[in-house]
C-alpha cells in the first residue's frame, strides 16, 4: 500500500513543467488565460505605437499662401510660396536691381537714368504728360500755351499746337499707336475751349480733362461730363455731378471731387442706361485730386496720402501711402507697382523733388530718384521707363527725367 501511493506521488510529479523563478504568481504575464482568439485589452501602449518610419503630420503655421510672390530678406532674392505655404527661392536679381514685390526691378541707387531734355519757354507749368508710340506729349499751360511732341528716339521737340495770348491748360490722351485727343480750357472773361482729335473739332467749351476708351472718348466739358465717338457723332450727357477729374474703366467711370465740405471718390455706371452714380469714399481733409484705376482697385491722390479701395461694392477704403514732409502731385502704374511724384516745400519754392514706387501687394515704398531745389511735376510709364518732369517751379525750364522700372 505505501509502495502505491509513492509510485502516484512519482508519476505526478513527472508531468508538471518545472519553473525556475519559483512559484507563479497569477498577475505576472506567465499567468495568461488560455488563447480564445478575443483581443486583449490588457495590451500595453507599446503594442499600438505607430512604426517609427510612419509619416509624421505637419502641424507648423503656413508661412504664406501658396503661389504667392514675394522677396527674400536680403531684398535680391525672389521667392515663392508652395503649395504646403513654405517660402522657397526661385530667383536671385542681377547686379544692379532689388527685388520689389516679387520683381527684380531696377535698385534705387540705379533707377535715375537723369534728364534727357529740357522744356524752355514754360510760363507756368507742364499740366499733363502722355505717352504712346515712342513719343510724349506735353500740355505747357500759360499765355501763349502749347502742346509739344517729344520724340524719345530722336530727342527732337515739335509743336502740335500752339495757343493764343490768353492764359489756358490742356488735358490729353493717347494710344499705343501715338493718336492724340486732346481738349482746352481758355481762361478769360467768356470762358472757352474746344475737343480736338487729330484736325478734327469734335466739340466746343472749356474742356479741363479727356479719356479715351477704343472708339469712344470721355470727357469733362462745360461742368458735365460727356462721351462722344471719336467722329464727333452721338454725343451723351452722362452727368452732371461735380468733378475734378475721372477715369475710365471697362463699364465704369470713377471721379473725384468735392461735396459738403468732404472730399469724395465716386463711381458711375455705363452698363446701366440710367448712368446711376454711387459714392465709393467720402473724407475731410486735403481735396483728392488723381485718381487711377487697375483690374481690381483704385487709387487715389491727395497732398498727404494714397487711399486704396477694392472696385467690390461697399469695400473699406486703405491708406496705400502715407506723406512725411513730402506732397504728392501726380501718379502713374505698372500691372504690380504704384508710382508717383512727390514736392518737399522750401522757404524760396521746392526743396526737394523725389520719384517714388511701391508694390501693390505690399512691401515699403522705395525712392528711386531725388533731385535737390526742384519741384515734382507730371510722370508716365511708357515701355521699360518712367519719364517724370522735375522743374524749380514755374516760370522755368521743365527736365525730363528717363527713369528704369
Amino acid at each position: 500500500m505505501v509502495l502505491r501511493l509513492v509510485l502516484l506521488a512519482v508519476a505526478l510529479v513527472g508531468c508538471v513543467q518545472p519553473n525556475p523563478h519559483g512559484a507563479v504568481d497569477a498577475a505576472s504575464p506567465d499567468a495568461r488565460a488560455p488563447d480564445t482568439g478575443a483581443p486583449d485589452d490588457s495590451a500595453t501602449a507599446s503594442d499600438t505605437a505607430v512604426a517609427p518610419d510612419a509619416a509624421t503630420p505637419d502641424t507648423t503655421p503656413a508661412e504664406c499662401s501658396p503661389r504667392a510672390i514675394g522677396c527674400g530678406a536680403d531684398g535680391h532674392s525672389v521667392r515663392t510660396c508652395s503649395d504646403e505655404g513654405r517660402w522657397t527661392v526661385t530667383a536671385t536679381c542681377a547686379d544692379g536691381t532689388a527685388c520689389s514685390g516679387g520683381l527684380c526691378l531696377c535698385a534705387p541707387e540705379t533707377c535715375n537714368r537723369g534728364a534727357i531734355h529740357q522744356i524752355t519757354g514754360v510760363t507756368a507749368l507742364v499740366h499733363d504728360l502722355a505717352g504712346g508710340a515712342g513719343a510724349l506729349f506735353l500740355a505747357v499751360d500759360g499765355p501763349q500755351s502749347s502742346i509739344r511732341r517729344l520724340d524719345l528716339q530722336t530727342g527732337v521737340e515739335t509743336v502740335v499746337h500752339m495757343g493764343g495770348a490768353e492764359f489756358a491748360n490742356y488735358a490729353l490722351d493717347v494710344d499705343a499707336t501715338g493718336d492724340l485727343v486732346w481738349c482746352s480750357q481758355v481762361v478769360s472773361a467768356a470762358p472757352s475751349g474746344e475737343l480736338v482729335h487729330g484736325s478734327t473739332t469734335l466739340d466746343r467749351g472749356a474742356c479741363t480733362h479727356v479719356r479715351r476708351q477704343g472708339g469712344l472718348v470721355y470727357y469733362r466739358a462745360n461742368d458735365a461730363l460727356y462721351r462722344s465717338a471719336l467722329d464727333g457723332k452721338d454725343r451723351q450727357l452722362l452727368t452732371s455731378e461735380p468733378m475734378d477729374t475721372f477715369e475710365v474703366a471697362g463699364d465704369q467711370v470713377y471721379f473725384v471731387g468735392q461735396a459738403g465740405g468732404e472730399s469724395v471718390l465716386e463711381h458711375l455706371s455705363l452698363a446701366d442706361a440710367r448712368f446711376p452714380v454711387e459714392t465709393v469714399v467720402h473724407r475731410p481733409g486735403n481735396p483728392f485730386t488723381r485718381v487711377m484705376v487697375d483690374a481690381a482697385q483704385v487709387y487715389v491722390l491727395s497732398a498727404d496720402e494714397i487711399v486704396r479701395v477694392a472696385q467690390a461694392p461697399s469695400a473699406p477704403a486703405e491708406s496705400f501711402w502715407r506723406a512725411g514732409a513730402a506732397e504728392a502731385w501726380a501718379m502713374a502704374q505698372t500691372d504690380s507697382h504704384v508710382y508717383w511724384t512727390t514736392t518737399t516745400p522750401g522757404a524760396a519754392g521746392c526743396s526737394q523733388a523725389q520719384v517714388w514706387r511701391q508694390a501693390k501687394a505690399g512691401g515699403p515704398p522705395t525712392v528711386m530718384a531725388t533731385l535737390q531745389g526742384r519741384c515734382g511735376g507730371e510722370l508716365v510709364v511708357l515701355g521699360s521707363d518712367i519719364y517724370a518732369l522735375v522743374s524749380t517751379g514755374p516760370p522755368g525750364p521743365v527736365d525730363v527725367l528717363r527713369i528704369r522700372l
